[in-house]
């Protein structure tokens, strides 16, 4: 049986095995002292700039965002509101082309625009 009880002591892992002797013992239960210490003040600061900084770093993007969607809608608009102007002078004007209808890239980019414009409307008028 020592032989057996041997073998296994060997293929379980000294972190898993029941300390023995008393000065490992003792080893444990001083490391077992240092592991329970209080939390650092300062932990509660790191964590919170964390959490600020991140929503500094949202608030940026969103801010960047919106400005890139207000250049477009007011590019896309100043192009619209443009070619009216040169049809109420009476110029002759080639709407579809300006507008880009016929071409699915453009096409697409009113789409987007319209629906942005709408989307951005209901919600003022909901505030």
């Amino acid at each position: 049986v020592p032989r057996v009880a041997s073998v296994w002591q060997s293929v379980i892992p000294k972190a898993f095995r029941k300390p023995d002797d008393p000065v490992s013992v003792a080893e444990r239960e001083k490391a077992r002292a240092m592991k329970s210490k209080d939390w650092n003040p300062a932990t509660f600061f790191i964590v919170i700039a964390l959490l600020i900084g991140s929503n500094a770093i949202q608030m940026i993007a969103l801010r960047n965002e919106r400005q890139g969607f207000t250049r477009k809608t007011e590019a896309k608009i100043a192009l619209l509101r443009e070619t009216i102007e040169r049809v109420h002078r009476g110029e002759d004007v080639d709407v579809e082309r300006v507008l880009g209808t016929g071409v699915p890239e453009k096409e697409q980019e009113w789409e987007e625009v319209m629906q942005e414009l709408e989307s951005d409307n209901t919600l003022w008028k909901k505030k």
